[in-house]
Order: C-alpha cells, then sequence, then structure tokens
C-alpha cells in the first residue's frame, strides 16, 4: 500500500506511528521494506520529533550538539542512530535493558572515606573530597589524578564554578581553569576585581600557585610564554571570588548553584546571605522569621514553630528555599521578583502517623508480572545494545538491578485506621512533621519534599502557588516509601530524580514514564499514581554498616558513593542467584560474554563488610555503540 501512495503522503501517514509500530511494518512485506529503507532518514527524523528525542526543527547537527556535555551521542552520523540511542537509554532506565555498575577510587593516594563528589561531565572528571579535607580532580577515562587542593571538606559545583568555606569561615569560589584560558562557558571575567565586594584575594591565589602540577612550569603552561593546552590545564581551577562571612561568622549551611550563593551563619541562623558571583554583588539578606510570621499561601496554618535552625537550604534559578523541622519556606532571590513570586510558606497539620496510611503506598511488582508486559515502545532495539565501558565495571539485567515499584491508593481499611487516629489539637503539642530535605526540578515548575516519616510530597507546579493562582493543598500529592528520606538528586530533565533513605537504600523516580510516547500530552502535569518506582537491588542498606548520601543523576548515570568492594561481592553473588534462575529473563539478556568488561578488583574476604571505603561508583543506563 504505502509503495503505491506518493511519498510524501506515505511519510505522513507514517508520522503518525510509534517506534514500535515502524519496527513493526519492516517484516510487513518486501515493497514496505524497501520503501522504509529508502526513506530512513525521513521517517527517523518524525520519529525522532514525535517522540520527543529531539525538538521540532532541529537538524541532526542541532540535535547532537545540544547533547553535548554527556557526550552519549558522539559518532551518530544519522537519525536512526539518534533514535536508536534514545530508545535503548529510555528502555534501560525502564528496567526492562541492563546496566553497568562499577566505580572510581575516592582517592589513589589516601583510600580514607568519601565526603563529597561532583562529576563534571564537559571536561570529563570528577571533583572528590575525603573526610580529612583535600580535594581531587580526577580523570574519569583511567581515575588519573589531575589536580589537587588541600583543606576543602565540603564543596558544591555549578557550571564549571566550585564553591567552598574555607578554615576561616569564608567562602571561595574557583573557576574551571579551561573555561578561563579558552574563553569557553560563561561570558564573565575571571578573577572579580575590586571595587567588588566579592573580589579574589591574593591568598587563593598563592594557594593556586603551591598546588599547580610542577610539570606546568616545566613547559612553560603557566606562567613561561608557551600558551597552556587544554590537557594541561584539565581538572584545575582559578580563583574567581571570595565572599567573607559577616562579622566573622561561622557559616552554618551554605549552597552554590551559578550564579547564586546562599548562606546562613551560627549567629544569624534565621538570616538568609545571598550573592551573585557573576556580577560579583550582594544580592540581599533576608529575616525568614519575620517572613515566617507574615505569612502566605500555604497549606492551612499559615505558620509554623521555628524551634530550631534550618537543616537544609536550597537553591533554583528564582528560588530560595529554607527546610525546617516543621515546615518550609521559599522566597524570590532578588527583592524586584517578589512583585511577581510572594513568599510560599508550607507545612502540615495533618497528622503525619495517620497520613502515612491515609496517602498512597508503594507495592513491589513481582518479576513474574513484568516478564509478562511485552511489546514495550523501545524493545525493537532491544539486541543491538553492545556498549563496552573503560572504567571497572561488572554487567547486571536491569530486571535484577532495580527492583519494580508501583504507586497504589490505600486500602479502605488503612485509610478508615488513619480516619479514626488520635489528633492532637493544639500548636505546642502537634506532632512535627519532620521536614528533611527539599529539592527543585531543574525547570523550577516541580518541588518535591522529603520527611522523616517516610513522605514524599511532590508540587507539580510550584510557579502557580508562586503566582497565587492556587495553593498547596489543592495541588500537592503525597506518597509514603515506607521508610525515613533523607535527600533527592534531580536529573537534567524535570522527570527523573533519585531518592535517598536514612537506611541507605536508593530510589529512581520517573514521572512521566509515557513522556517519549507520541500519544502523551503535550502539556501533561505528573500524577504520582502513574510514575515509574525503581530501587536499585545492588545498593541496599543491608550491604554497608556505614550510609553515604551523595548522589548526582545525569542523563546516562546515577553517580553514589559507596564501597566498590562490597558492590562486587554482592553483584557476584546476586549473579550466582540470577543464573539459577536464567528462565526467567530473555535470552538476550544472558547472551552476551563479559569479557568486553574489566572487572572490579576482587573482593577481599578478610575485609568483610565492615571495612567500608566510600568511593565514587556508578550506577550506567547502557547505550548503543555503533
Amino acid at each position: 500500500m504505502l509503495a503505491s501512495l506518493p511519498s510524501d503522503l506515505s511519510l505522513y501517514i507514517l508520522s503518525f506511528l510509534s517506534l514500535h509500530d515502524i519496527s513493526q511494518l519492516y517484516v510487513l512485506s518486501r515493497k514496505t521494506r524497501h520503501f522504509l529503507l529508502n526513506h530512513e532518514s525521513e521517517i527517523y527524523h518524525q520519529l525522532a520529533v514525535s517522540h520527543r528525542f529531539v525538538a521540532s526543527g532541529n537538524s541532526l547537527q542541532d540535535a547532537v550538539l545540544s547533547e553535548a556535555p554527556s557526550k552519549w551521542l558522539d559518532g551518530v552520523k544519522t537519525w536512526k542512530d539518534i533514535v536508536r540511542r534514545w530508545a535503548i537509554l529510555e528502555r534501560n532506565w525502564s528496567g526492562r535493558g541492563s546496566v553497568l555498575e562499577g566505580g572510581y577510587a575516592a582517592s589513589r593516594d589516601f583510600g580514607l572515606h568519601a565526603r563529597g563528589f561532583a562529576v563534571d561531565e564537559s571536561d570529563e572528571t570528577i571533583l572528590t573530597s575525603v573526610i580529612f579535607g583535600m580535594l581531587t580532580a580526577l580523570a574519569m577515562e583511567d581515575n588519573r589524578k589531575l589536580w589537587n587542593l588541600p583543606e576543602v571538606r565540603h564543596f558544591e559545583w555549578s557550571e564549571g564554578f566550585l564553591a567552598f568555606v574555607n578554615t576561616e569561615g569564608s567562602i571561595e569560589v574557583w573557576r574551571r581553569s579551561t573555561d578561563v584560558h579558552f574563553h569557553r562557558g560563561k561570558p564573565i571575567s575571571t578573577p572579580l576585581l575590586s571595587p567588588s565586594p566579592l573580589a579574589a584575594v591574593s591568598s587563593q591565589f598563592e594557594r593556586a600557585v603551591d598546588n599547580t602540577p610542577a610539570a606546568h612550569y616545566e613547559d612553560g603552561g603557566v606562567d613561561g610564554d608557551v600558551t597552556p593546552t587544554y590537557e594541561q590545564l584539565r581538572g584545575q581551577y582559578t580563583p574567581h571570588a571570595f565572599i567573607a562571612s559577616p562579622y566573622q561568622q561561622l557559616v552554618r549551611w551554605f549552597r552554590f548553584r551559578y550564579p547564586v550563593v546562599a548562606f546562613i551563619t551560627h549567629v544569624e541562623p534565621y538570616t538568609i546571605h545571598l550573592y551573585d558571583i557573576a556580577q560579583g554583588v550582594h544580592i540581599r539578606s533576608v529575616d525568614i522569621d519575620q517572613v515566617r510570621q507574615s505569612g502566605s499561601r500555604s497549606m492551612p496554618g499559615n505558620s509554623f514553630l521555628m524551634n530550631t535552625p534550618p537543616i537544609d537550604l536550597r537553591l533554583s534559578d528564582s528560588y530560595v528555599a529554607a527546610c525546617f523541622d516543621s515546615g518550609v519556606i521559599v522566597l524570590a532571590i532578588r527583592a524586584a521578583d517578589e512583585t511577581r513570586f510572594s513568599p510560599v510558606i508550607i507545612c502540615e497539620n495533618e497528622n503525619s502517623l495517620a497520613l502515612q496510611q491515609a496517602v498512597l503506598q508503594l507495592r513491589k511488582v513481582p518479576r513474574s508480572e513484568l516478564l509478562r508486559q511485552r511489546n514495550h515502545d523501545f524493545d525493537s532495539f532491544a539486541d543491538k545494545d553492545r556498549e563496552q565501558d573503560s572504567t571497572n565495571s561488572v554487567r547486571a539485567p536491569g530486571l535484577f538491578a532495580m527492583e519494580r515499584f508501583e504507586v497504589v491508593p490505600p486500602t479502605p481499611e488503612a485509610k478508615a485506621a488513619a480516619a479514626g487516629a488520635l489528633v492532637i489539637h493544639g500548636e505546642e503539642t502537634r506532632i512535627s512533621p519532620c521536614f528533611a530535605s527539599l529539592e527543585f526540578s531543574p525547570d523550577e515548575r516541580r518541588l518535591v519534599i522529603v520527611t522523616g516519616f517516610g513522605l514524599l510530597y511532590l508540587i507539580p507546579d510550584f510557579s502557580r502557588i508562586a503566582r497565587g493562582l492556587t495553593t498547596v493543598e489543592k495541588i500537592v500529592q503525597r506518597v509514603h516509601i515506607g521508610t525515613p528520606l533523607s535527600h533527592i538528586s534531580w536529573g537534567d530533565r524535570s522527570r527523573r530524580f533519585a531518592l535517598k533513605t536514612e537506611e541507605g537504600d536508593t530510589f529512581i523516580i520517573d514521572l512521566e514514564p509515557s513522556y517519549h510516547s507520541p500519544s502523551y500530552p503535550r502539556r501533561s502535569s505528573p500524577v504520582l499514581q502513574k510514575a515509574l518506582v525503581h530501587r536499585l537491588a545492588d545498593f541496599r542498606m543491608s550491604n554497608l554498616n556505614l550510609v553515604f548520601i551523595h548522589m548526582q543523576l545525569t542523563r546516562t548515570r546515577l553517580w553514589l558513593v559507596w564501597d566498590p568492594q562490597t558492590l562486587l561481592h554482592v553483584v557476584l553473588a546476586n549473579q550466582g542467584t540470577r543464573a539459577m534462575k536464567g528462565h526467567l529473563v530473555t535470552e538476550n539478556e544472558w547472551r552476551e560474554k563479559d569479557d568486553d568488561v574489566t572487572p572490579l578488583p576482587k573482593f577481599n574476604p578478610r575485609l568483610g563488610l565492615n571495612s567500608c571505603e566510600g568511593s565514587y561508583v556508578f550506577m550506567k543506563v547502557r547505550i548503543a555503540t555503533l
């Protein structure tokens, strides 16, 4: 039929089909297959747009450049290549493909517990800090040390800038040296100079010189006449700004999201100081206790008790949020924006113990039930998944590495029990909801808040609340995860985030699992009951005696702080169990050999599970290598 119609009309008809439908047409007839092969570029361009892999009107080059920082689309040459990689990526995130699990050592020199990390995909480096206070930049490809800076315990990284509190209680901001010398990244001057109140100081430059590799001076790459090469500067940072703590007060909390630094001090725990390190100015200082007392749009009860200082501080492009045990305050970073966005106070008047039974719940989905599900949109490229990874890693089927959960309504019995729960009246005696942390999505539309009672709050469109178009109580969605929650990390898009529990378990939640389906509404608001929830099976609390909360979610990987030795032991033990149940998985998932994957160091049984060395471990959803 397609061959008998004009090509333009046939292509128009095919534009309404999904990737799965198109893949079935190849075996329909020889004429149909011939037509598809002759028009693959147009057909797969249409598929890339209809599945929202690329924006309409983008060229192939634009599609690749849009993913340039992570480089996972490097080497693609056709629209079919683009669709193939996206399809396999989404299939693996859905738990139907496979993952690579492996890691990097936190410090080649010291081997101490990791304290924090940041992954810079653009420079292909990993910034790490260890407990005793040494920041190190490692090369992704071989874990080679590129640069280090002493006396850095906690740091924040954003868009090529590094911020940390020094030993004197002031905040230093350094910038990626490759951006400074090769004029990449943000179009601002480095370092900031007087009369800016944030001008870099001489002690920063002295530290920079002291910690520059000697080989760079010998080559004339820093002080000499020869311009330094990219590889010489890779992983290094240059002083950019210096923020002196007011009245020499010690910093209690600080956060950095380019270009804003926000912090509170021990002496003034209810005052948030905001600085712009791009313009080199003090934005303003806000008394959040006054904001709380004034009240604003919130859940019923416009105020809450502030018996303790904030337990978390978070930044987005437009908002700064302070998280207290009993409530959350969100306000605009810049005073000028408050004409459009009024401060928002979020608190909970319901009994959290009763809410645990009355809200949405998680139910584990048996693997046998998952195996019966067929015709996934992206299964047509499953057997073309052949990626090698240069790091120490092992491969695991996603069906076993990612335990599936579904979000279900509470049972009638649970709701009845919650309705009859004892309610304590009065502000002073009310049980605190134990808010633990919060995080805005990259586009600021969505806000996730977690509590010590294991409750997750999703506000799907926070901007409508900030503009006064609705209230929190009307749109908030709650789900009981089942264990106290501690940390959230959004991916580079606003669909998927990782969730860490106090006990060390890690969940990945996809709010819009059907986002890439052509039939998915373009302006749909996420519903928790339709979310795709996975728990990482090989990163369980029972495998460690320590709990590491640091994690970073990127387009293709979830990075964690974990113990690689323990990971290998667990994966190999689980693989033995999986092999015995090999009939439960597809042949393709076990057809491959592990010869192309470098094994992790052998597990030393003498260390036991109590000798955990925090290192940088990733779970990577595999992509195609053509």
